[in-house]
């Protein structure tokens, strides 16, 4: 049977480790280093983002409405996806060695100061905006010798949903 829909799910209280793993830079917790000074408060991933070195890229994506046709992957390298503004929804699916299953996709919600580190091969598209275009920062290492390509889901698309109590 195939889920047409996918809710996103806070991804503070999802389980991210099928897809990798989660930090939250706001709050602090597992996986994050504080630190002060005068006047100043810190935060930091206590391990590297990505385990290589890496790229900083800006996406602007679409907004809600909206649905999930196609999905890409990197084999090379791990994907942080990171919020400073406005929450995203980060649309991801469990890798296979085909293509993205309809029936795998879920949504994670992406809130201020919060990333989630994407395993290599982990599907992904990119985040939607819950009140206007989604604007998110992304760390990867990029290859220009290297194409992933955008594979359509097995069984059609798949629509991006928000619960009205995910944003509290």
């Amino acid at each position: 049977m195939t889920r047409a829909h996918a809710t996103a799910v806070p991804c503070s209280e999802a389980d991210v480790s099928p897809y990798g793993r989660y930090v939250n830079l706001a709050t602090g917790g597992p996986g994050v280093v504080d630190t002060a000074g005068p006047g100043f408060s810190d935060r930091y991933t206590s391990d590297a983002l990505i385990g290589s070195g890496g790229h900083l890229g800006l996406t602007a994506g679409p907004e809600l409405p909206s649905s999930v046709h196609q999905m890409e992957r990197h084999l090379h390298t791990s994907e942080a996806v990171f919020c400073s503004g406005d929450p995203v929804i980060l649309p991801v699916a469990a890798p296979t060695e085909a293509r993205p299953r309809t029936v795998d996709v879920e949504a994670l919600l992406i809130s201020r100061g919060e990333c989630v580190i994407l395993d290599p091969g982990v599907w992904h598209a990119p985040c939607v905006g819950v009140d206007g275009p989604a604007v998110y920062y992304w760390f990867a290492a990029v290859d220009e010798a290297l194409q992933d390509d955008w594979i359509e889901l097995d069984n059609g698309p798949v629509a991006i949903e928000l619960a009205e109590e995910s944003l509290v």
